[in-house]
């Protein structure tokens, strides 16, 4: 039995489903998202107006679905009956917020019990918000608890959903990152849906940042954390060569001996046709500073007639000769970056945070970015300069399709 995702929760029929959080951190819109795949949705509204809420629920996916909307102030036997009648109705009823309307009870238990009893008899799904995060009352009597509110990643806070308790279910350590685009709730799942053996032809292509950004600093590196796979190393290689061949650029890949030059072409020609493959550099792995010598003649050679443009590469075949001669590595870096600069060459590198080689390049590098694999979300963060951060979907079922969602 798999974990499941909050809106899949929420939208439970049958379920008291209790919203935590801080004001601002998004338990309205998800409420609205989750009533827009129930269908109909029972406001009770303890403060929010009727306009407000029927704006916000224009930016849920479902503009068909079915609003009922009560503003309430103390009335108890109103409420009450409202709300059994909603659940008897097969509604999603939102109560916003339960901590106003258990105020107005002097015995909240019993309520609480109704409140559970009806919901487990009726149609319906009752949805509680609650302002804060501290243990309530309504906890007793949830089957599922959502806590609202900020995950950090690399100094960042990330808008977060943390499924406390989802009855019967199993519940993911984790929390599941979320942001608004457009005003709408993006949910962000695990997003690798991509084979290298089985890629499709470009079909949608929305890069991390403006590429043209990344082309206005000279040397770019890309950490990439640990949980990242090489697949994705190499794919993001191809892609970002593809992508810049297609602007016009001349582009320099680096591959290394487990990278054929034949498989990558395929990958290029599948995505973009044949026209946008660029030339290929074989580098091997680097366990001496003779070998690193030799490799930077053939890199001189490879670029005698070319005045610009961009290498791109990685790390994995350096990490050897940077683990065990750190100082000749430094030196090899320093040369490598004179033949480029004295050939305008910009150069984008991808480099796992947690190795030696790493860190030297960090030196020598203009703009640093991140990339994250945050239990099946990429993360894609601008450490240097301060920018912005971007969470990234790959997904290869009809046609490759990667494109970002800034992270607000």
């Amino acid at each position: 039995m798999e974990e499941r995702s909050p809106l899949k929760i929420a939208a439970t029929k049958g379920y008291v489903v209790l919203i935590k959080g801080h004001p601002g951190t998004g338990k309205t819109l998800f409420s609205l998202s989750a009533g827009a795949c129930f269908g109909k949705i029972k406001y009770i509204s303890y403060s929010e107006p009727e306009s407000y809420i029927k704006e916000k629920l224009k930016n849920t996916v479902n503009k068909n679905v079915v609003l009922k909307f009560l503003n309430v102030m103390g009335n108890t036997e109103v409420v009450i009956s409202e709300i059994l009648d909603g659940l008897k109705s097969g509604y999603l009823v939102i109560i916003d917020s339960i901590n106003a309307m258990l105020e107005n009870f002097k015995e909240k238990r019993p309520i609480e019990q109704i409140l559970y009893g009806s919901s487990k008899a009726k149609n319906g799904t009752l949805m509680m918000i609650y302002e804060g995060e501290s243990e309530s009352e309504a906890d007793y009597i949830s089957d599922a608890i959502l806590n609202f509110g900020y995950t950090e990643i690399k100094g960042r806070k990330i808008r977060s959903i943390k499924v406390i308790k989802d009855r019967n279910f199993p519940v993911r350590e984790a929390p599941f990152l979320f942001t608004i685009v457009n005003n709408k709730l993006k949910i962000l799942n695990a997003s690798l849906k991509f084979k290298l053996d089985n890629l499709n032809t470009i079909k949608r292509v929305d890069m991390p940042e403006s590429p043209y950004k990344i082309l206005e600093e000279s040397d770019v590196l890309v950490k990439v954390s640990k949980e990242v796979h090489n697949d994705l190393i190499r794919l993001m290689k191809v892609f970002f060569a593809t992508f810049y061949k297609k602007k016009g650029i001349k582009v320099l890949l680096e591959l290394s001996d487990e990278e054929k030059e034949d498989y990558v072409k395929n990958i290029i020609i599948t995505l973009a046709g044949e026209n946008f493959i660029p030339v290929l550099l074989k580098k091997p792995y680097l366990k001496s500073f003779e070998e690193a010598k030799n490799y930077l003649a053939q890199l001189e050679k490879y670029l005698s007639n070319q005045d610009s443009g961009m290498l791109i590469s990685d790390t994995l075949s350096e990490e050897g000769l940077a683990s065990s001669e750190a100082s000749l590595y430094s030196k090899f870096l320093q040369e490598k970056n004179w033949i480029l600069k004295k050939h305008s060459m910009k150069k984008l590198t991808f480099s796992y945070e947690s190795h030696v080689s790493t860190a030297f390049q960090e030196k020598y590098s203009d703009a640093i970015k991140s990339l994250i694999d945050f239990y099946g979300t990429l993360v894609w963060i601008s450490e240097k300069p301060l920018g912005n951060s971007y969470a990234i979907e790959v997904n290869n079922t009809r046609g490759f399709v990667l494109k970002n969602y800034k992270l607000v």
